[in-house]
């Protein structure tokens, strides 16, 4: 099921606290905390933050960037995906309604770089990456994120292409990870 969030230009965000496995209640809180833990990171001898960061974003100006992801509204993507994998200790795969059909998967693609910070079965939380509103129409222009979770099959029967926005109150039965920088 797709739980949709609001666009705001906060929308990866959005649907990442909606996760069960992220113990953080709204999208800002998650946002400064990620950001307090790099600028913490970057203070110790041996961080990882600018290989992240260069493999990620392509550039070597991650004070810039850190600026830039303090304010609220500021677009996240892979980059924010890799950093968060690390912070949070899980996996984060987007799913993307591009024209051609892609899955990044955070923590292989840190792996793919060279960067070892592998946690073997680590949770994944599936974000799926979307043009607002219509989103299951294909489109070289995804903007939005939406976050995914998955049901019983047994007990859920959707129609194709039938939406499903989800409820807040739901309960995932999964045990939230406690997210402190």
């Amino acid at each position: 099921k797709m739980h949709d969030v609001h666009g705001d230009r906060n929308c990866y965000f959005h649907s990442l606290v909606k996760s069960p496995l992220i113990n953080v209640n709204c999208h800002t809180e998650l946002r400064s905390l990620l950001v307090e833990w790099i600028e913490l990171s970057l203070a110790k001898p041996d961080n990882i933050m600018n290989d992240i960061y260069k493999a990620n974003a392509g550039d070597d100006d991650l004070s810039k960037w850190l600026q830039k992801m303090k304010q609220n509204g500021t677009w996240a993507g892979t980059c924010v995906a890799a950093f968060l994998s690390v912070f949070l200790e899980i996996n984060i795969c987007i799913i993307t309604n591009a024209n051609i059909f892609w899955v990044v998967d955070a923590q292989k693609s840190l792996q793919q770089q060279g960067l070892d910070v592998i946690l073997e079965d680590a949770p994944t939380v599936y974000l799926y990456h979307h043009l607002f509103c219509p989103p299951f129409s294909k489109s070289i222009n995804c903007n939005h994120f939406a976050y995914i979770y998955f049901v019983d099959p047994k007990q859920v029967c959707v129609a194709e292409h039938e939406v499903y926005y989800g409820n807040e109150d739901e309960n995932h039965d999964t045990n939230p990870i406690e997210v402190t920088p």
